[in-house]
């Protein structure tokens, strides 16, 4: 056998490349001298105390042969990542695994210093190696590696070298083992066991074939099923009214990418259950669902209890607070007699406060008859531009009281919509008063009148204080009221936009808004012009 520039040949066997500088006869001849020194150790102690070598598949076989030498390189290129780097941090040579792993090639790697750009940053510092290499001779940590295409993994890496008299480390060897995959399982076993926990039944399974990959306890317990019996199982098996076909359909905007999560609500097992579906990504690769089951037996009595209660109460109430606001009014008018100015002004405040409370409770029963499908609301043509200029006209004295003035645009011509007239008229109600409540002195809120080709679209504009941004995003929800009016205006019940909205929805339309705080707010109705009509 003899030695060539970058490479071991072996007389009459295979011969392999290595990279150029590289350290594979240093580290021959360092095992060559090991095998030797475990050779005369053996002798000298079979001749000092008399033991002998054991025989058969027990007995040590040195590392004798350049056969031996060559399989021995084998198997440490097959099993891990080698990099040697230079006292620069440097790297002069990487072999076939480091390169396979991480998707460069040797010409880009060599030369180049790995922390830069393929050592994340999470991972130990150089000082902090160094340190303990100079104390110890050799560093044992985890470290992550950023490949070429930008995807990670965790090495579990060993690092020798030498350091000098000084301290400075000049030379390292660094063997690494890919332990991503080991990573990812105790990952998952974590989450798994946080899973279990839950008193929502998970259910995890293949989003090709349906195939069930885990269950929590909560779900197993609802099956009936042991923890051994589930996995490879189809989905079908927990739930047999699946329709697959349909399943496949409602899912693909989160196969698509077009959403994050599906929510729905349904019936399983008799029960109505909440839907929660994800889609993961196993560690395999393989695109996995992820549905949490919700119980909402409970939910949905607790509900029936409330709404029951709200009912009863605000008819408990409407009829004597009704009989209350008439018998001030009549008061404040002076049929009962002339009133002294305070006295007046004081009984106008109580007014004012009963016209509050009696507009809150009617909000309510319309709120609980529109939940509970009891609201009739039937539909005729109906003329927008004229259900505009009713609500301006509505408003008007309100809005004044308020410094606000109110004006309509495009509403010059009809626009005839198949619509409820009084629900519409509640609708601009709301939002026109909203908007005059969050308008400063000496504003106008316009009222516009546009159309699409599918739709005639009303648009409520003010230049008041916005919406704050926190409140954005559930400005529809009950009870929610969009910070606090300008100093000196009312509050509202915050139950109004949830009204408009669902009469809006009702009408087959949408609601939306833009709004930017401290320059106003849009508040645009679309309602589609499925029987619209123009008359002269």
């Amino acid at each position: 056998m003899r030695w060539e520039w970058g490479r071991y040949r072996m007389v009459d066997t295979m011969s392999f490349a290595l990279p150029p500088a590289s350290y594979v006869p240093f580290i021959v001849v360092l095992i060559a001298v090991a095998s030797g020194l475990s050779i005369l150790a053996t002798l000298w102690l079979q001749r000092r105390f008399g033991t002998r070598r054991p025989a058969g598949p027990e007995r040590v076989v040195a590392v004798r042969s350049p056969e031996d030498l060559e399989l021995l390189w084998r198997a440490l290129e097959a099993h891990v990542m080698i990099n040697v780097a230079d006292e620069d941090s440097r790297t002069v040579a990487v072999n076939d695994s480091f390169l396979t792993a991480t998707g460069f090639a040797r010409n880009e790697i060599v030369g180049q210093k790995l922390r830069s750009f393929l050592i994340s940053p999470d991972s130990a510092t150089r000082e902090a190696v160094e340190a303990v290499i100079c104390k110890d001779g050799v560093w044992t940590g985890e470290t992550t590696i950023t490949r070429k295409d930008g995807s990670k993994f965790w090495t579990r890496t060993t690092m020798v070298g030498h350091c000098d008299k000084q301290g400075h480390l000049r030379r390292t060897v660094a063997l690494r083992t890919d332990i991503t995959k080991n990573k990812q399982l105790q990952a998952e076993t974590q989450k798994k066991l946080l899973l279990d926990r839950l008193s929502d039944e998970v259910y995890v399974f293949d989003a090709e074939d349906l195939s069930l990959q885990y269950l929590n306890q909560s779900a197993l317990a609802h099956l009936g099923w042991a923890e051994q019996d589930y996995f490879g199982r189809p989905l079908k098996d927990a739930h047999p009214d699946l329709d697959e076909t349909a399943f496949h359909t409602r899912v693909q905007p989160l196969l698509d990418g077009k959403a994050e999560v599906l929510i729905y609500e349904s019936v399983h097992g008799g029960r109505p259950v909440e839907f929660n579906l994800r889609l993961d990504r196993a560690f395999d690769g393989r695109q996995r669902f992820v549905g949490v089951i919700r119980d909402l037996a409970a939910r949905k009595q607790m509900e029936a209890t409330k709404s029951a209660f709200v009912t009863t109460v605000s008819h408990e109430l409407r009829t004597p607070l009704t009989s209350v606001l008439g018998a001030l009014k009549l008061m404040a008018s002076g049929a009962l007699g002339e009133l002294a100015d305070k006295p007046r002004s004081v009984l106008a405040i109580a007014v004012r406060n009963v016209e509050r409370l009696v507009v809150t409770i009617n909000d309510l029963l319309d709120l609980e008859k529109f939940e509970a499908g009891k609201m009739e609301m039937r539909l005729s043509p109906t003329d927008l531009s004229r259900v505009v200029e009713e609500a301006i006209s509505a408003n008007t004295n309100y809005a004044a009281e308020l410094g606000v003035q109110l004006s309509c645009i495009g509403t010059e011509r009809p626009y005839i919509v198949e619509a409820n007239h009084d629900r519409l008229i509640q609708v601009l109600n709301n939002l026109l008063s909203n908007a005059a409540k969050f308008s400063r002195s000496g504003e106008t809120v316009d009222v516009e009148l546009r159309e699409t080709r599918s739709a005639v679209q009303i648009f409520v504009r003010d230049h008041g204080v916005g919406i704050p941004e926190e409140f954005q995003g559930r400005l529809f929800e009950r009870f929610v009221q969009a910070g606090a009016p300008i100093e000196g205006r009312p509050n509202g019940s915050g139950l109004g936009l949830s009204i408009t909205k669902v009469i809006v929805e009702r009408h087959g339309g949408t609601i939306g808004f833009t709004s930017k705080p401290g320059e106003g707010s849009t508040f645009c109705v679309e309602l589609p012009r499925t029987q619209l009509e123009q008359v002269a």
